[in-house]
């Protein structure tokens, strides 16, 4: 994550206005926009009012509700919300991979809904080897009670979805879907695996 400077907020502010402009006229495509994120304080809030309602209206900000069991605020009063119909067309992970070969996940996914689908989420998880023990991302779980995170790695990311990055390393957000729309999702793994022995010392 990078923090920027106002100028600097004003100046994204300015590269996505130019990049609506250029969708809107064909020139662009949307799925390639690179994914940003803009923080306010909810004092000082114009610019998130002006980038997503298009004025300054406080009216406009997110309701917040107290959780009355942990005392924390959330930011869910206007979360929108629904269950969507989806079809995996098809999806392919090489089930074997040499250590000097880099592999490939590749998902085709349809929204055979009737509405937009406002944000598909792409989520990997590898089952876990023990009854009761946390999912993994492209890892597996060691059993040595000395580790502090016993999940080890099997292949990295190299390459995410094409900007479909978000705060968590195991899930891209892909975009909004059209009724009937397919998408092509493909996440590059690393060239090795990260399974090398250890010496003890």
């Amino acid at each position: 994550m990078h923090a920027h400077a106002v100028s600097s907020a004003f100046g994204l502010l300015g590269y996505h206005r130019g990049r609506t402009v250029l969708e809107r006229g064909g020139q662009a495509s949307a799925d390639s926009r690179p994914a940003t994120l803009l923080v306010q304080h909810m004092a000082t809030s114009d610019m998130v009012l002006s980038l997503r309602h298009g004025g300054f209206d406080r009216d406009a900000l997110p309701g917040y509700r107290r959780d009355a069991v942990t005392g924390l605020y959330h930011q869910d009063a206007d979360e929108p919300e629904g269950e969507f119909t989806l079809e995996v067309v098809d999806a392919s992970f090489p089930a074997k991979q040499t250590i000097a070969q880099p592999a490939r996940m590749r998902l085709t996914v349809r929204n055979t809904d009737d509405r937009e689908l406002p944000n598909l989420a792409v989520t990997v998880e590898t089952e876990p080897g023990e009854d009761g023990a946390a999912p993994t991302a492209f890892g597996q779980a060691g059993t040595d009670p000395r580790l502090a995170d016993p999940n080890r790695p099997v292949w990295i990311v190299d390459r995410d979805p094409e900007g479909g990055q978000t705060a968590y390393t195991n899930t891209w957000a892909i975009g909004r879907m059209f009724p009937g729309e397919t998408k092509e999702i493909e996440v590059k793994l690393g060239e090795r695996p990260l399974s090398a022995p250890t010496n003890g010392g």
